[in-house]
């Protein structure tokens, strides 16, 4: 009986110790701090917003002439293309008219506007407007990337650190050495120096 009293005591001893070790270790854990950059949270928060509006994510980084000016620039250059679109697609879709008139009337010409042009220049002219709509779409495209790529940039640059603190200096310097290949014993450099 008093071996069962013993071995009870130990259990309950190596256990009230090792519940005490695992607490510690929890507390331990808890308390590191975890560093977070706060640049990279808002990159990521500023393109996923100009992806969704563009404009959006260079506004919610800063609200200031630069951003407004940005914004002005994308919806001015998306509306510029818009309209290069609608008047190069109204233009192919009048010579791709033309064609498709004189291949049904044995070359004859429709009455209007393009009745003195030979086929070969509306043929032509029909694939510059094309291309040109496929470039206005490609375009489109290139300033949605844009934006999306000056928000995430704008956002990193707002939290990176450029003050007085930091400071690079060089200046001329001369290192002294015995062992030095040199017959004065010194040797001319350049010191570095940075201040962060």
């Amino acid at each position: 009986m008093r071996g069962l009293v013993y071995i009870f005591l130990f259990v309950l001893a190596t256990h009230s110790v090792l519940f005490a070790q695992e607490k510690k270790t929890v507390q331990q854990d808890t308390s590191k701090s975890v560093y977070i950059n706060k640049g990279i949270v808002e990159a990521r928060k500023a393109w996923v917003k100009s992806a969704i509006i563009p404009g959006w994510g260079q506004l919610s980084t800063n609200v200031n002439l630069w951003s407004i000016s940005k914004v002005v620039l994308i919806y001015g250059g998306s509306t510029l293309l818009a309209m290069s679109y609608v008047e190069n697609n109204e233009k192919y879709r009048e010579f791709l008219s033309e064609l498709q008139y004189r291949s049904e009337n044995n070359g004859q010409a429709k009455p209007g506007l393009y009745q003195s042009y030979p086929t070969s220049n509306l043929n032509e002219a029909k694939n510059i407007r094309k291309r040109n709509r496929q470039v206005v779409i490609a375009s489109f495209f290139g300033v949605y990337a844009i934006n999306i790529i000056d928000a995430y940039v704008s956002a990193r640059l707002k939290y990176f650190n450029v003050d007085k603190n930091i400071s690079m200096q060089i200046a001329p310097s001369i290192i002294n050495s015995s062992s030095s290949a040199y017959a004065y014993g010194s040797v001319p450099a350049l010191k570095i120096t940075l201040k962060l």
